[in-house]
C-alpha cells in the first residue's frame, strides 16, 4: 500500500491572488514548504486581482473557499445564522457581551467559522487527505484557525499569529471562548513578535506552552541602495503603509512638514506608497501647499506591487524610513528598508521596539510630537559618520536576525517535524 504525500494545507486571505500585504509574507515561505512536504494545497479565502504565477508541481491552489457563496455574498449566510452548531456557542457568546453591536459582528463571526468548517472537511474529503500525513495551516489567527476546533483533533493544525489578529485594538467580534477552543485543538501557534506572543501566553496561559515567537523577516534585497549624498541639500523620506487610522500616515505628512520648517537649507522630499480609505483625505492635505512649507515636495504614490517599493529603495538615495502607527505586530516594512540599510523613526508600539534600536534608528512615543523628530535626527545631519553607523547598524540587525531566507527555512523544518 503507497505511503500518503506528506501535505501541509496552507489557508490564507487571498494569496496567490495579489494582495500588496498578504504576498510580501506568503511568498518568501513557498518555496522552503514545498522543499519539506510532497504536497502544498492553498486555500485563499477570498479573490482579489490577478493570480501570481506559481509554476511549483507539487503547489495546488483550491478555490472551493473564495468561490463559495457564502464567502462571496453576505445574504447568504444568513440561513447559517440559525444552524444548530451556531446556536450551541450563543449562551456562551451572551456570557462575554451585551453590546449589540459586538453580539451581532461575533454572531457572523460564528458563522463564518462554522462555514469554514464546512468547507476544510470537504476538502479533506475531496483530495483524501489522512490526519497522519496532513497538516492544516492558517497564516491569519482568524476564523479559518477557529474553525481547526470544529475538526476536533483529528488532524494536526497550527497558526500564525501577526497584530490584527491578536491584540483587541477596533476589534469587536473577538471571542474568547471560541479563542481558548481553538487553541485547545492547536499544535502551535506562532507570533510574529515577542509582544504578540506574551499578549496571548498572558491571556490564556493553560495554553502558553503551545505559543511561542516565530519571527517573519523579509527577503534579501536583489540590489543595493544608492547612499545618499553627505551633505547633500536633499533629505528624502520614505514611508509604506495602508492609509488607514491606525497607521496615522497624515502624522507622517505633519512629521515631513516639521522636519522641512526645521532645516529650511534642505530640500525635503516625502515619498509615500499605499493606498486606502483615508487617501482622499491625505491627497487633500498634501495639496494645500499653502499650509506647508515651501522646502517640502511630496509624493503619494498609491499602492504598489512589493517589487515596486524594492525598485523605490534601489533607485531612490532614501535617508530615514517611517512608520508611525497606534498599533503594530513586527512589521515586514521596517525589515525591508533596513535590508537596504535605511534607518526607521517608528513609534514604539507592538513589536517595534524589537526591531528598532538606538542604534537602528529614532523609537518614539505613541503620542509625539512632529517636531520632536526635527531635533531627533538633527545629530545625523551634522555628524555623516553618524548617520553611516547608523545604516551599517540597521542593516546588520536585519542580517543577524530578520533575514526570511534563514526564517522561514527554520520554520519550514520544525512544522515538518510536526508530522
Amino acid at each position: 500500500m503507497a505511503t500518503a504525500k506528506t501535505t501541509v494545507v496552507l489557508f490564507t486571505d487571498s494569496f496567490p491572488f495579489r494582495c500588496y500585504t498578504e504576498e510580501v509574507f506568503v511568498l518568501p515561505e513557498l518555496q522552503e514548504l514545498s522543499n519539506k512536504f510532497q504536497q502544498v494545497i492553498i486555500v485563499p479565502h477570498r479573490i482579489t486581482g490577478q493570480p501570481i504565477d506559481i509554476s511549483q508541481p507539487n503547489i495546488t491552489v483550491n478555490l472551493s473557499m473564495a468561490k463559495s457563496p457564502t464567502t462571496r455574498f453576505r445574504l447568504a449566510k444568513a440561513p447559517w445564522l440559525l444552524s444548530p452548531w451556531v446556536l450551541r456557542r450563543i449562551p456562551a457568546l451572551l456570557k462575554e457581551t451585551h453590546s449589540p453591536n459586538k453580539l451581532m459582528s461575533a454572531w457572523f463571526y460564528l458563522v463564518n467559522t462554522h462555514l469554514s468548517a464546512k468547507t476544510i472537511n470537504n476538502l479533506l474529503k475531496y483530495y483524501n487527505l489522512k490526519p497522519d500525513s496532513t497538516l492544516l495551516y492558517s497564516f491569519w489567527f482568524d476564523h479559518v484557525a477557529d474553525s481547526f476546533d470544529y475538526l476536533k483533533n483529528r488532524y494536526k493544525a497550527i497558526t500564525r499569529a501577526h497584530g490584527h489578529d491578536i491584540f483587541d485594538y477596533g476589534i469587536t467580534h473577538r471571542i474568547n471562548f471560541l479563542r481558548n477552543n481553538t487553541l485547545s485543538s492547536l499544535k502551535k501557534v506562532y507570533c510574529a513578535s515577542n509582544d504578540g506572543c506574551k499578549f496571548l501566553s498572558d491571556r490564556y496561559p493553560q495554553h502558553s506552552a503551545k505559543i511561542s515567537t516565530q519571527l517573519l523577516g523579509s527577503l534579501p534585497p536583489q540590489k543595493e541602495a544608492p547612499l545618499p549624498e553627505s551633505g547633500s541639500c536633499v533629505m528624502t523620506l520614505f514611508s509604506c503603509s495602508r492609509v488607514a487610522p491606525e497607521k496615522r500616515v497624515e502624522l507622517c505628512l505633519k512629521t515631513a512638514a516639521a522636519i522641512a520648517e526645521a532645516y529650511p537649507f534642505k530640500k525635503i522630499k516625502w515619498i509615500h506608497v499605499g493606498g486606502g480609505p483615508l487617501m482622499p483625505r491625505l491627497r487633500i492635505k498634501a495639496t494645500q501647499t499653502d499650509m506647508l512649507p515651501p522646502n517640502l515636495s511630496i509624493e503619494l504614490r498609491g499602492p504598489l506591487p512589493n517589487s515596486e517599493v524594492h525598485k523605490i529603495y534601489q533607485n531612490e538615495p532614501i535617508h530615514w524610513f517611517m512608520l508611525l502607527s497606534t498599533t503594530e505586530g513586527l512589521p515586514i516594512a521596517i525589515t525591508e528598508a533596513m535590508s537596504y540599510g535605511i534607518p526607521v523613526i517608528t513609534t514604539d508600539v507592538g513589536g517595534n521596539s524589537e526591531i528598532v534600536t538606538p542604534e537602528t534608528g529614532i523609537l518614539l512615543p505613541s503620542d509625539f510630537n512632529p517636531k520632536q523628530i526635527a531635533g531627533e535626527i538633527q545629530p545625523y545631519i551634522i555628524d555623516n559618520d553618524a548617520y553611516m553607523q547608523m545604516r551599517a547598524s540597521a542593516f546588520n540587525q536585519w542580517q543577524n536576525s530578520f533575514n526570511a531566507n534563514t526564517l522561514r527555512h527554520t520554520f519550514a523544518n520544525s512544522i515538518r517535524q510536526l508530522l
